[in-house]
């Protein structure tokens, strides 16, 4: 199957995610791959202007939401790509390739799609059964005290409020899986069509639907 053409722009949110080579787990601990990982997503920052939304750091792959102002998502990938490889190649005085092949990617452009992006990324380690609450997984930018770099006010701040940001993650989203299993085979996150085509435009009806019957109102 030929790899999808790279979409530039400046306005959409990307998710990025690559897988160490085998799928094994990452060859020196977390918390050294963390280290390495925080530095290289400052450069990102600091050097191509990267906006960091959210990371997450799992024991053998990376999910990482991103926007580029400057319309250069493939300069900044391959740098970050080629440099925490060689990072924690050398920390590891492994030679062999760190990542099974080129990363992942799809983007949003809206609420509905960002929302489904940034749950399912927090989410990552309740999946996989290593915690209950996102907030208990280490190696997040959910770990204020552990990032090293600029992050990106998350986009639900206006509409949901502060002490309800950690609450809503916690919260499957509605048909979990049936979404996991169907995230790359499209670029672009977006909400399913209806029969009657009717467009929910609205951040509330957007919100809604991410959430458990009965939960619209926290």
């Amino acid at each position: 199957m030929a790899r999808k053409a790279l979409i530039y722009s400046s306005e959409i949110v990307y998710h990025v995610t690559a897988r160490t080579n085998n799928k094994e787990w990452y060859p020196v601990p977390l918390k050294d791959c963390w280290y390495i990982y925080g530095h290289y997503l400052s450069q990102l920052n600091e050097t191509y202007n990267v906006q960091i939304h959210a990371f997450v750091l799992m024991s053998n792959h990376f999910h990482l939401l991103l926007s580029t102002p400057e319309k250069n998502i493939h300069k900044a990938m391959n740098y970050f790509m080629t440099q925490t490889s060689k990072g924690i190649g050398k920390v590891s005085d492994k030679i062999n390739h760190l990542y099974g092949g080129r990363y992942s990617w799809n983007y949003a452009e809206d609420s509905f799609g960002y929302n489904t992006l940034i749950k399912y990324v927090y989410r990552n380690p309740l999946r996989a059964n290593i915690c209950s609450q996102v907030q208990d997984y280490p190696w997040s930018t959910l770990q204020a005290a552990r990032v090293k770099f600029k992050l990106v006010g998350h986009k639900l701040d206006v509409e949901v409020p502060g002490n309800q940001f950690i609450p809503w993650l916690n919260q499957p989203l509605e048909s979990e899986e049936k979404i996991i299993k169907n995230l790359f085979k499209k670029s672009k996150i977006e909400q399913p069509t209806k029969r009657s085509n009717r467009k929910k435009d609205s951040f509330v009806e957007n919100y809604a639907l991410l959430l458990p019957k009965g939960d619209e109102h926290l």
